[in-house]
């Protein structure tokens, strides 16, 4: 029954958190960066909007944007952690996950919200 709700697939890149360099010996806090293959490839999963998400879109230069925050239910026990990306090919988006939790061991959520790649959320 569960694994016919999983009806999605993501990919998941594990961030690494390296410090911002603003030049004589300072540092400006930290950023995250990810490497160019997945570390959880094609994961089955649960992408979830409607009652638990939101999606906008907003007209920009030089392009529209499209994100908000929706819900991702992974099973239990993977390995999802707080800022990983998050990779839908059925959307063609990223998005940035929130801390993760576990529901009763038998599956995992986390709200993803959407990164515009210049560093703010959408």
């Amino acid at each position: 029954m569960f694994d016919d709700f999983l009806n999605h697939t993501v990919d998941i890149y594990h961030g690494k958190k390296v410090p911002v360099d603003k030049g004589f010996g300072l540092t400006a806090g930290f950023r995250y960066e990810y490497g160019d293959e997945p570390d959880i490839s094609a994961l089955k999963c649960h992408v979830s909007v409607k009652g638990t998400g939101t999606i906008a879109s907003s007209q920009g230069d030089p392009f529209n944007s499209y994100g908000g925050r929706v819900k991702l239910v992974v099973p239990y026990g993977t390995d999802l952690r707080v800022n990983d990306k998050v990779y839908v090919p059925e959307l063609d988006m990223e998005f940035i996950a929130e801390l993760p939790r576990d529901v009763q061991n038998h599956h995992r959520f986390s709200y993803i919200k959407r990164f515009d790649g210049t560093g703010e959320y959408i």
